[in-house]
């Protein structure tokens, strides 16, 4: 639509690109348009690629990147979650944490090095 009106105008002897030959005013617009049309291309190839990299980076502040797997800061962020439900509804809930280790120059994994049971808004009986 922006260009029909602006081939008009320019054909009518209005904007930058009027000359007295109509075909070097309508080679200078379309030169224009190309030139607008192919930035504008880019810049939103750059933006995309940057939302792109945003979003990787954000994804890995929370996870592994080699396992997928859920951070230290995941498990806080879940955690706080948990315990903002509870105190709101008023009812415990139980966290347990297992963490194995695999010992050096070896396939075999070592026994559980700590495990916690937590429960919050209550004393554990």
């Amino acid at each position: 639509m922006l260009s029909g009106i602006a081939t008009w105008g320019t054909l009518h002897g209005f904007g930058p690109f009027a000359r007295n030959a109509q075909n070097e005013s309508l080679l200078l617009l379309q030169t224009f348009m190309a030139v607008t049309a192919l930035t504008t291309l880019a810049l939103a190839a750059v933006v995309s690629e940057r939302r792109a990299a945003e979003k990787r980076l954000r994804r890995l502040t929370v996870s592994d990147p080699l396992t997928g797997l859920g951070n230290y800061r995941r498990l806080i962020a879940a955690l706080e979650g948990e315990i903002g439900r509870s105190q709101r509804t008023e009812r415990p809930f139980a966290s347990c944490s297992w963490t194995s280790m695999a010992s050096r120059g070896s396939t075999t994994t070592t026994a559980i090095s700590s495990a916690t049971v937590r429960c919050a808004g209550s004393p554990m009986p």
